[in-house]
C-alpha cells in the first residue's frame, strides 16, 4: 500500500484527557498514492506511579507480617502478582496510529506493549463520514474521532459507528489536526462513493 519511505514527519508533544503526555505524528509516505499516518504514543513505563506503587504495597506487607505467613500462601500470593502483570503488560497499549490511503480507506493500528498488533481496514465504500463527536467517560464529557459506517442495504442510513484512539484519548486540538487531515484526503472519495 504506503512504501515505507517518509517524505515529512511532524512531531509533537501534547496531553491525553487526563493530562497525561503523549507523542503525536503526522507522517506524509512518498508513493504513487496519497497516504498519510497519524500517530499517537503514549509513555509505556510510568516510573514514579510504579514507585509509589512499591513503596505503598512494601509497607502494607510489612505492617500485615508477611514474612510470619506460610510459604505456600506467599507462593500462591507471588504467582497471582505475577499472573496479573503480564496480563496488563498484555493489554497495555504502547501505540495507536490510523492510516489515511485516499483511494482505498482507513487502517487503524493498535500497537501493545508486547508488540503485539490488532488492525482493522475500513474501506472508502463503507465510509459514510467522519465526525468529531462527543460523549459521557468516566463522569466527563470527551471529544473523540469517530467513522461512520454506512448502511448496506441504504447507503444513506448510517448503520454504525467506529471510535479512534480509543486507548490513547487524545486531546481536541490532536483529534482537530486528524479529522482535517482525513477530510482533505477523503473528500473527494467519500463523494464519489456516495454517488456510485
Amino acid at each position: 500500500m504506503c512504501q515505507q519511505k517518509r517524505s515529512n514527519t511532524v512531531e509533537q508533544r501534547t496531553h491525553d484527557i487526563y493530562g497525561n503526555p503523549l507523542q503525536f505524528y503526522a507522517i506524509t509516505h512518498d508513493g504513487s498514492i496519497e497516504c498519510k499516518e497519524y500517530v499517537i504514543s503514549k509513555e509505556t513505563f510510568n516510573f514514579k506511579r510504579w514507585l509509589i506503587f512499591m513503596i505503598i504495597f512494601s509497607s502494607l506487607a510489612f505492617y500485615c507480617e508477611f514474612y510470619n505467613v506460610d510459604a505456600n500462601f506467599l507462593s500462591i500470593f507471588l504467582f497471582f502478582l505475577c499472573a496479573m502483570l503480564i496480563l496488563k503488560l498484555h493489554l497495555k497499549v504502547k501505540q495507536e496510529s490510523l492510516l489515511v490511503i485516499a483511494s482505498i480507506g482507513l487502517q487503524l493500528t493498535t500497537t501493545f506493549v508486547t508488540g503485539r498488533k490488532e488492525s482493522q481496514f475500513i474501506f472508502n465504500r463503507n465510509i459514510y463520514d467522519v465526525v468529531i463527536n462527543e460523549g459521557m467517560y468516566m463522569h466527563r464529557i470527551i471529544f473523540y474521532l469517530a467513522v461512520l459506517l454506512r448502511d448496506i442495504k441504504d447507503p444513506l442510513k448510517i448503520s454504525s459507528i467506529v471510535p479512534l484512539f480509543q486507548h490513547t484519548f487524545p486531546r481536541l486540538d490532536s483529534l482537530q489536526k486528524i479529522y482535517n487531515g482525513i477530510q482533505n484526503f477523503h473528500s473527494n472519495h467519500f463523494k464519489s462513493d456516495m454517488r456510485n
